[in-house]
This record gives structure tokens, C-alpha cells and sequence, in this order.
């Protein structure tokens, strides 16, 4: 199970690898999260937008294993 605090009240977005062994949290104020499944253990985490509104911020692609990903 995965448990995260949601920052911000903006829209962020939440995407899952193809094969489901991840998922990427990015929450309303830029904080990015990717989370190893089942477990929900952290991989990896870092402030795109580092507390400023991410309104805009979006995903626009990922790669299948998730170690590349185009953010704007």
C-alpha cells in the first residue's frame, strides 16, 4: 500500500509503469515521488517545482521502466 501527503491544492498527476511495479506521484506543489510496488517503498523523490504551485506541471511522457520521463 502506498501512503502519501498530498501538497498543495493544485492538480498534480499519479501514473503507473506498464507493468504496474511503479507508481509516480507529483502533488499539487511540485514534489515528485516514484514508489516500488507492492511494498509502496520510496525509489527515488525530488522538488520540481520545490514548494511553488505546480498548476501547470504535467507529465507529458515516461518511459516503460520509468527512468525517463518528460516533465513541463
Amino acid at each position: 500500500a502506498v501512503s502519501a501527503d498530498w501538497k498543495g491544492s493544485y492538480p498534480g498527476n499519479v501514473l503507473f509503469t506498464p507493468d504496474e511495479s511503479k507508481l509516480f506521484v507529483l502533488d499539487g506543489l511540485g514534489k515528485a515521488t516514484w514508489y516500488r510496488l507492492p511494498a509502496g517503498e520510496v525509489e527515488s523523490q525530488w522538488a520540481a517545482g520545490d514548494g511553488l504551485p505546480a498548476e501547470f506541471g504535467r507529465v507529458l511522457a515516461a518511459s516503460a521502466d520509468g527512468k525517463r520521463m518528460a516533465y513541463m
